[in-house]
């Protein structure tokens, strides 16, 4: 853990910006919580009859929809390898609308 910790310092100090230090301090913090948390156990489950990806570079999209699925508790019809091209393009178009105003 120390040695990530460290990595991830040397990591933010060799191309500094104005945040380099806060994000150097918030790690720092991040470790601790998340050693002493990780005693804690994780509920697992695996999910039956969910679509696989087959394409190579749209496990993100698969991830991002399995996501949105269990968040909002529907399931996973209609998700294939067909569609992912327009839900990519759905997303690009979702974070351009919210950034566009920044």
């Amino acid at each position: 853990m120390a040695s990530a910790m460290l990595m991830f310092h040397k990591r933010a100090m060799r191309d500094p910006s104005p945040y380099s230090t806060k994000i150097a301090f918030l790690e720092h913090w991040f470790v601790k919580m998340w050693k002493r948390k990780s005693s804690q156990q994780f509920r697992i489950s695996r999910l039956k009859n969910v679509p696989q990806n087959e394409e190579p570079g749209d496990c993100g999209v698969y991830a991002l929809k399995y996501i949105e699925c269990k968040a909002t508790g529907c399931g996973f019809e209609g998700l294939s390898d067909q569609c992912i091209p327009a839900m990519r393009i759905k997303l690009a178009a979702e974070i351009y609308d919210e950034v566009s105003g920044l």
